[in-house]
């Protein structure tokens, strides 16, 4: 049995982990930025109690994004092996298949060993060769280009929308309601809110994905420009393009699954009508 034909679906187990926890992260930091809101509205005095919550809840966090990222960079390492397997036909090994099964959950290790698994993910035709595998980064290439921008698009509307709200708030308050304490209260609230934007991680998340992007648009120029210029291409030509979208793509942030299910019909009827080789 050829242990190579479940890289696919180790690599996909691996990126639901990451993706989990990071979702894990993002709650608990919209946890914190809530707790910070309510003690300035709360007529309780209890701020020990809030900053002990929004302590714990902080470590909670960092715990979670370590495990995001532990799973984020294995799965990064196996996707770069089913790469070079579904391009150049170089076989991983079993101890290394073996030990990423054994250490899955149970339903996550017998999702990864399904049948539907096997099915072909890239759409190029060629043989294993340096040219299939520069197809392969092309088209990986593209899509990642595409679901980064649609991120960044969505972070950047969130962020804007967040600001306008908040000076919307604080504007209204200041014409309309009277009392002092109020206007104290939802000035630092607003602040907050703003501060969140930073804080929260949301205007590095968009630059990330604007990062991310840019980075798979010069990687698919890259192999754009090997495909069509060299007829006979090298071992060497393909791993200078592989090397950098490693690099880009293991320092980028993750793509929700959701994302990619929202793009998907319209990309992948794009791809196959005027891309595929």
């Amino acid at each position: 049995d050829n242990p190579s034909k479940y890289l696919k679906g180790l690599v996909d187990a691996q990126f639901s982990r990451a993706k989990r926890f990071w979702t894990y992260v993002n709650a608990c930091r919209l946890i914190i930025f809530v707790i910070n809101i309510a003690s300035i509205f709360s007529e309780v005095a209890t701020p020990n109690l809030f900053a002990a919550i929004s302590a714990v809840t902080g470590i909670f966090a960092v715990v979670f994004q370590f495990h995001s990222d532990r799973h984020k960079g294995l799965a990064e390492s196996l996707l770069r092996q089913y790469e070079a397997y579904d391009g150049l036909g170089w076989p991983v090994s079993r101890k290394t298949v073996s030990d990423v099964l054994a250490e899955l959950p149970r339903k996550l290790r017998e999702n990864a060993m399904e049948p539907s698994i096997l099915v072909p993910y890239y759409s190029s035709h060629a043989p294993s060769s340096p040219k299939r595998t520069l197809e392969n980064l092309e088209e990986s290439s593209w899509w990642t280009k595409h679901l980064s921008r649609n991120m960044a698009n969505l972070v950047l509307l969130l962020i804007l929308a967040m600001l306008i709200t908040s000076i919307a708030a604080l504007v209204v308050t200041l014409n309309t309601v009277e009392s002092r304490t109020v206007v104290n209260d939802l000035s630092s609230a607003l602040v907050s809110a703003v501060a969140f934007l930073f804080t929260g991680g949301l205007v590095r998340l968009w630059l990330d994905y604007q990062r991310l992007g840019q980075g798979a648009a010069r990687t698919e120029d890259m192999a754009c420009q090997e495909l069509a210029y060299h007829a006979e291409l090298e071992v060497v030509q393909v791993f200078n393009v592989m090397h950098e979208y490693h690099i880009i793509r293991a320092s980028g942030p993750l793509i929700p699954d959701w994302i990619f299910y929202r793009s998907k019909p319209a990309l992948d009827a794009m791809w196959k009508a005027l891309r595929t080789r």
